[in-house]
């Protein structure tokens, strides 16, 4: 796309100039019947008349030229907005930079050609797919286009970590190991090293769709590379960062009582009065069982810590790991929860609590709880145990309106487990590179997640994808996670589209998905990655652990009344001279670095 819109303003300057020089020359006037008949007169000044006309002439020439200069120049400037516009189309709406979109030619060879292949299964899909090469439409599909028939084991999860430690301790590795990520447990370098997984960066010339991705996206490729900057997987990268869980209110409760839906700390206090009082909720806000809830971010905090303990960390790009306990915020947050647990707002039991956020918790049935976080799958859980129930996603709390939402639990990655890698034992390694190269072309990710046009997917009006009703509402009965699988998302390694999910949600979970994103333009809290060493990981475990054992029964002593609040200040200087935070801090700090210089 970025080469044919230059072509086309290149075109566009050449049409120009090809006007300019058909004008040139045809300016002058033609001489007029009074000029011929001026007889001896004219002839006797004739000089001073040629001179004069010359002079005349080269006024409008020199002001054309001077046009045809600031048009050719306006033209050139077009070229150039031209590219930078292009340059922009290349970073799609997925925020991926992809300026090598096209697919190589079909099929990839001249005559038949077959591979052996592996992947796993769960076990409610082996209702519908035995054989991947066979009964999954995407890979039949890239068999068919590729010319390349991929001879499949398809494995039970149950035993496909068992079964893989047994392939590779024996160098007994299929061609093309699909979701291998998933489960590898040995060094990635070491099996580059030990000519048991090709390098894929050795290839970069046959994977060209592939390896743009990850040189236009370092921070895509930090995720990808080893630490010896190898490339072992064709990663599954993420089209969005999505976040998994955020809070949710007995909308309900709020209609029934004619309130609006809160938007700061100080308005969700008014409603938890409220559900209390008109509802009957017994504790109306839920804490997990160290006090953690959606509302500590509104505090610019991460409270959950290390060990799921109480204490956690943000990071900034000047001043990198800051340990949350000692910020203003902490002592705030705690605060809240101290004053409304004396209030009644929290579950007198919520520490002694055995599971979180699940319909299952008796801190949330039975008019329990009117706010409380939730998973995107978990909100129409409470509608199974109480048909009444309208439980509604909001946007996290905030401190005043306007304020940034700081966090969610997105993560930072775009990169998941699956990816595909190909054994050093590969008849036709540089074969293999180009099948999984076709994944990430344009032709491959539209197949990779919507399957073949006219059976799991249709164009609308506006030219994007649609998937049929063939899995949407499926007329065997599949449900639609199984009729995906079946028709569309087999394959662990392209661009997976998020947006293609929704089609399984309802009204609220679609919503969950933007209500509960961190602002774009808000700070950056989480840290981008990290790459740690073994003695590294090892000395700040160690000092971690028991910080976070002393935190969390300390902070749960002040929430429940233990401890007065005026003790906060001391509690906090012993904790930083009692353990060694600083050294928590360089080890962390490392082990980013360590990441941003992959």
């Amino acid at each position: 796309m970025k080469y044919s819109v230059k072509a086309l303003c290149l075109l566009l300057v050449l049409c120009l100039c090809a006007g300019m020089m058909a004008g040139c020359g045809s300016t002058a006037p033609a001489p007029s019947a009074a000029a011929s008949s001026a007889g001896s007169e004219a002839a006797v000044s004739e000089p001073e008349t040629e001179a004069a006309e010359a002079a005349e002439a080269e006024e409008p020439e020199a002001a054309e030229a001077s046009e045809d200069a600031e048009e050719a120049e306006d033209a050139e400037e077009a070229v150039d907005s031209a590219e930078e516009e292009a340059d922009a189309a290349a970073e799609n709406k997925w925020g991926i930079v992809r300026t090598y979109t096209e697919a190589e030619p079909l099929p990839l060879v001249d005559e038949p050609t077959t591979l052996t292949a592996w992947d796993y299964c769960v076990p409610p899909v082996f209702e519908v797919i035995h054989d991947y090469g066979t009964d999954g439409q995407v890979y039949r599909e890239l068999q068919a286009r590729t010319g390349v028939t991929l001879n499949f084991t398809t494995a039970n999860l149950l035993q496909a970590s068992n079964d893989m430690a047994l392939m590779i301790a024996a160098n007994e590795l299929p061609d093309m190991i699909f979701n291998f990520g998933m489960f590898n447990s040995y060094n990635a370098d070491d099996l580059v090293d030990g000519d048991l997984i090709v390098n894929l960066k050795d290839y970069e010339d046959v994977m060209p769709n592939y390896f743009d991705i990850l040189n236009n996206n370092p921070n895509i490729a930090r995720d990808i590379l080893t630490d010896d900057g190898n490339v072992i997987y064709a990663a599954n990268i993420s089209s969005d960062l999505t976040p998994n869980s955020g809070p949710a209110i007995r909308q309900d409760w709020l209609d029934a009582d004619g309130l609006d839906t809160p938007v700061t700390v100080d308005d969700l206090h008014d409603v938890l009065l409220a559900f209390r009082s008109q509802n009957d909720s017994a504790h109306p806000l839920w804490v997990s069982s160290v006090g953690n809830s959606s509302l500590a971010g509104a505090y610019g905090i991460t409270y959950n810590g290390d060990n799921n303990g109480v204490g956690g960390w943000i990071w900034n790009e000047d001043e990198g790991m800051q340990y949350c306990l000692p910020m203003d915020g902490f002592k705030d947050y705690v605060q809240l929860l101290t004053d409304w647990y004396t209030e009644g707002l929290l579950s007198p039991d919520f520490v002694s609590q055995s599971s979180n956020n699940t319909a299952q918790d008796a801190e949330i049935t039975g008019n329990a709880s009117g706010f409380f976080n939730s998973s995107i799958m978990s909100l129409t859980n409470l509608a199974a145990y109480e048909p009444e129930a309208d439980v509604q996603p909001v946007r996290p709390m905030v401190l005043k309106e306007g304020d940034y939402v700081w966090g969610d639990d997105a993560g930072t990655s775009r990169i998941s487990k699956g990816g595909a890698s190909i054994a050093c034992t590969c008849p036709d390694v540089e074969l293999a590179c180009r099948i999984l190269n076709y994944f990430y072309s344009d032709e491959g990710i539209l197949l990779a997640n919507y399957g073949v046009e006219g059976v799991s997917f249709e164009f609308d009006e506006n030219g994007d994808p649609q998937l049929t009703e063939l899995v949407t509402n499926n007329p065997e009965g599949k449900a639609f996670g199984l009729a995906l699988i079946l028709y569309t998302s087999s394959t662990p390694c392209s661009i997976d589209i998020k947006e293609r999910n929704n089609g399984g949600y309802n009204e609220a979970q679609v919503k969950a998905l933007t209500l509960w994103h961190r602002d774009a333009d808000a700070p950056v809290m989480n840290a981008p990655g990290s790459v740690w060493t073994v003695d590294d990981q090892t000395e700040y475990s160690n000092i971690a652990t028991d910080l976070s054992s002393f935190v969390t029964t300390s902070v749960l002593q002040f929430i429940t009344g233990s401890k007065d609040m005026s003790e906060w200040d001391a509690f906090v200087d012993e904790t930083l001279s009692s353990f060694d935070v600083d050294r928590l801090k360089e080890l962390s700090d490392a082990a980013v670095d360590a990441y941003l210089s992959k």
